[in-house]
């Protein structure tokens, strides 16, 4: 019934807006919205439907997936700050799309107040023709051609107004405008913040700055361009990196002049270097412009700065997928598995395969590493899964065991000597260092005194994470190890390797001497080599019964002593269970004194 009523509130929500929709759409174009349409929801299902192979996503793609977010609102994965977009996620991919967005709505603007200006210009001129027209209309010997002349005047700046405030077509700027910046403000309040969900943010901004830059490089002169132009464009971004050689170093405290010492005259001379560098493309820019409009140098320049932010920016996609695709020094993926699972996963295929020329391993794992590995796992047909609970019982004869880090004190004294244990991050987030973000922190990130070495340190830090995804000098700066093998958020796992298992698989040693297996060595665990599969119900059971054992006792011959706490005596038991003597009598009352 559920289902059933949670399908008509669905319908009810969607056969409206879809009827809006089709209608709007064929008034508008009918042919052209039917093939927009048709390409579209083609493209939608072939993605949708996992290549036709699964039909209820057509209807789960459309309405379930918006449900599901909806509904993990109240969940807060991830516990994002409200600036999470606004300073991670798009600083670090989508720098060319907001960059290139903000100047198309700075030029928006602009265009705007010109046009309010034109237009105010033009409501100021009809007032003045109006009182003219209203006091020729009163004199006595209005001069006819001159009240022709300010009627016909009055009527077309009339017909110019009315042309300009009118709305022939859609507002694209505003329209794009309006709607990137109600994505951020919306997906920034938004309980559930995860990275890929930039997507959204990130797609008006790319219509902006396509907008912007088609805008520029439409009014380029091609013709000066070929004459001079393209020197120009070659030696601008060279000044631009030149000039981040000059200002980079000042803002992170490597500047000039700061001492004797080896290192400060290296940095000394290397701004000297850039600085020098800078002004002698600096000047070649300025004879290079020498010929041509200041207005062509600003197009070129524009030009120069999206084809160095296009070059970033693939540069910045390009490691999130290629190269740190698989660990956390990345923003782009928030909790996702390290390289280990794989290894691990790889190193149990070989075993099976090596011992049982199958997937017939037998190996446990518990509830923390099920995720992702109850998927990986899906071909072995003696995985044991022993969910929240490992025991003795549970992990008897298996040759492998997988478990996750809060499991390690459980399982640990369980398995004793008798397993090898190997340690791996199992799953890993990025630094959250930008967690609780102050005025403070920030005033002292820009202090740029020198007495404040550290924020110096933190600005190069920073630098270094957004350019290259080093974390060194962060670490450094703020005392924590942000190496891979010691990730500070990170989820680890444990895999245990039976040892005499592991005799027959992996070899002790080489060259052509006999070796002795090591395990013939190992000291033997009393508790795991006595330990027998007794239950309470069959060893413990006894004419009289127990109505409430509290505790346990062992003496030197093995006999098991169980003191019974409702019964008011202590029940003794040999190794095999018997009940031999019984010390003290069940009291039938309470004693009062």
């Amino acid at each position: 019934p559920d289902q059933v009523g949670q399908f008509l509130i669905n319908a009810m929500a969607l056969i409206p807006l879809v009827a809006i929709s089709v209608t709007v759409g064929l008034l508008w174009n009918w042919r052209r919205w039917l093939v927009a349409a048709a390409i579209f929801h083609a493209i939608w299902a072939f993605f949708f439907t996992t290549v036709f192979t699964n039909i209820p996503g057509l209807f789960t793609g459309m309405i379930q997936s918006l449900g599901y977010w909806l509904e993990q609102q109240g969940e807060r994965r991830g516990s994002q700050p409200q600036y999470y977009y606004l300073l991670i996620v798009m600083p670090f991919y989508e720098f060319l799309p907001v960059i290139g967005a903000a100047l198309a709505m700075i030029a928006g603007m602009i265009v705007y107040w010109r046009r309010r200006l034109g237009i105010d210009a033009r409501r100021s001129e009809i007032k003045q023709l109006t009182t003219q027209a209203q006091s020729l209309a009163i004199d006595e010997a209005p001069d006819d051609a001159e009240v022709e002349r300010v009627e016909r005047r009055l009527f077309g700046i009339q017909q110019q107004l009315d042309e300009s405030t009118r709305l022939t077509e859609m507002p694209f700027l505003l329209f794009w405008s309006w709607l990137g910046v109600l994505n951020l403000v919306g997906y920034s309040l938004a309980g559930e913040k995860m990275p890929w969900l930039g997507l959204h943010l990130t797609l008006p901004l790319i219509i902006l700055t396509a907008w912007f830059l088609g805008r520029i490089v439409s009014r380029i002169d091609w013709q000066i361009f070929r004459q001079r132009g393209w020197m120009i464009l070659m030696i601008l971004p060279i000044l631009l990196i030149t000039l981040t050689q000059v200002v980079g170093p000042l803002l992170v405290g490597r500047g000039p002049f700061q001492g004797l010492a080896q290192v400060q005259l290296s940095q000394t001379y290397s701004w000297l270097a850039s600085l020098a560098i800078s002004g002698g493309v600096l000047y070649g820019v300025y004879r290079a412009t020498r010929s041509v409009s200041w207005q062509h140098v600003r197009q070129l320049a524009t030009v120069s700065v999206f084809v160095l932010l296009s070059v970033a920016t693939f540069r910045s996609a390009w490691m999130a997928s290629f190269v740190n695709y698989d660990y956390a020094n990345e923003f782009l993926v928030y909790a996702h598995a390290a390289p280990s699972v794989k290894r691990v996963l790889n190193d149990i295929t070989e075993l099976s395969l090596r011992t049982t020329d199958g997937m017939a391993l037998k190996f446990a794992y518990d509830n923390s590493v099920s995720w992702p590995y109850s998927w990986y796992f899906r071909d072995f047909t003696n995985a044991v899964f022993v969910g929240e609970n490992p025991t003795l019982q549970n992990l008897e004869d298996a040759a492998v065991v997988v478990v996750g880090d809060d499991k390690f004190g459980t399982v640990e004294p369980l398995l004793g000597d008798r397993y090898q244990r190997f340690k791996y991050i199992r799953m890993w987030w990025p630094m959250q260092e930008y967690f609780y973000l102050t005025p403070d922190r920030l005033i002292n990130l820009f202090d740029f005194s020198a007495s404040n070495g550290v924020a110096a340190q933190l600005r190069e830090g920073i630098f270094d994470i957004w350019w290259q995804r080093d974390y060194s000098t962060y670490g450094q700066a703020i005392g924590k190890d942000f190496s891979t093998t010691n990730w500070p958020v990170s989820d680890a796992m444990y895999v245990y390797v039976r040892k005499d298992f592991a005799s027959q698989i992996w070899e002790y040693g080489v060259g052509d001497g006999a070796v002795e297996n090591p395990l013939d060595e190992i000291e033997q665990n009393v508790c795991n080599s006595n330990w027998q599969p007794l239950f309470a119900m069959q060893s413990f059971e006894n004419p009289e019964g127990m109505s409430r054992p509290v505790g346990v006792s062992l003496d030197e011959d093995g006999n098991l002593y169980v003191a019974d706490e409702y019964a008011h005596h202590i029940v003794v038991f040999n190794s095999d269970g018997e009940v031999i003597d019984t010390i003290g009598q069940p009291v039938g009352g309470l004693v009062e004194g």
